[in-house]
């Protein structure tokens, strides 16, 4: 069965990653508790809509979870023997949390064995679930993948191909790319970094990643957006980012603390209905009017974030 949103991958790597099979991918970071998640859109980008990982993972105020993309996050809770299978589920772990924790995805792996297709993103490719006699990618029922740089790579020949460049130089998470290709695209200069893109966020709300900052901001019993209200919860979405977006500890939480402290001075940066009012949200949707949608799948992606309702976001 091909899962692919993307229809008919001609780069080999990401047209096994559609196949209906355990699939093995491993991102060796410096530290897995960090930027490990930045595969997940590449998976949902190829139509994996149900994802786990550490609940942590994305937890701020040591409760309230946050994520950007439509897809669904399942606890490993809701995975066991008696409980739906999805038909395709990425799983996201590394070494510390399958062995020094209670939250093995071994058995997961093991239904996935018999039916349904199953990406696992791990730290090492010596990755070996609780149990197992050998490395995961060496058990004769998983397709070795590789390095993430693999899939990332394949993508971004996918993209030059339908007449993109990926602009930044420092991310390998592609929901991040596509928030710069959006913006080269409304203002007619990329950010070259991270950095510069975040930078510009609060001023681009036509970019799908101010929805995040503007759910992240939003108070369902105030009006506007308030500031976080301690030096915790800015760490809290400091680490947030980092698991996502390869942002030392320093750069990510200035990031923050710039965002707080922007809220804190006017109670409309990232307030969605404010948003409605700003000039660059008509520069946006002069820039859907100019994408063909029909184009292709990368096309389709962006002309829908430019055409978005904020309102969806509150």
């Amino acid at each position: 069965m091909n899962r692919t949103s993307d229809p008919s991958p001609e780069e080999p790597v990401l047209a096994r990653l559609c196949e209906s099979r355990v699939s093995v991918v491993y991102d060796p970071v410096d530290n897995s508790r960090w930027r490990l998640l930045r595969a997940v859109p590449a998976l949902r980008y190829l139509g994996v809509v149900d994802v786990t990982y550490p609940t942590t993972w994305r937890q701020i105020w040591g409760y309230e979870q946050y994520d950007y993309l439509d897809f669904a996050y399942r606890h490993l809770s809701e995975l066991g023997p008696d409980d739906d299978q999805p038909e395709e589920l990425c799983i996201v772990t590394n070494g510390h949390y399958e062995t020094e924790t209670t939250h093995s995805v071994s058995a997961v792996i093991e239904r996935y064995t018999h039916e349904g297709s199953l990406v696992v993103v791990t730290d090492d490719r010596r990755f070996t679930p609780v149990g197992g006699q050998r490395p995961l990618d060496q058990e004769p029922f998983a397709d070795r993948i590789g390095d993430y740089d693999r899939v990332f790579d394949a993508f971004e020949r996918r993209y030059e191909r339908f007449g993109h460049h990926l602009p930044l130089s420092d991310t390998r998470n592609l929901f991040v790319q596509d928030n710069a290709l959006l913006y080269e695209l409304v203002e007619g200069e990329p950010p070259r970094t991270t950095v510069e893109l975040f930078e510009a966020l609060p001023d681009a709300p036509y970019l799908p990643l101010y929805d995040t900052f503007a759910a992240l901001f939003s108070r369902p019993e105030e009006y506007g957006t308030a500031p976080l209200d301690s030096d915790d919860a800015v760490d809290d979405v400091s680490r947030w980012l980092r698991r996502r977006v390869e942002l030392d500890r320093g750069t990510a939480r200035e990031i923050v603390a710039e965002y707080n402290r922007r809220v804190g001075r006017d109670g409309k940066t990232f307030d969605p209905a404010h948003a409605n009012q700003m000039p660059a949200l008509k520069r946006g949707r002069d820039a859907a009017d100019r994408l063909r949608a029909d184009a292709s799948p990368v096309d389709a992606r962006l002309h829908g974030w430019l055409t978005r309702s904020l309102t969806a976001v509150v």
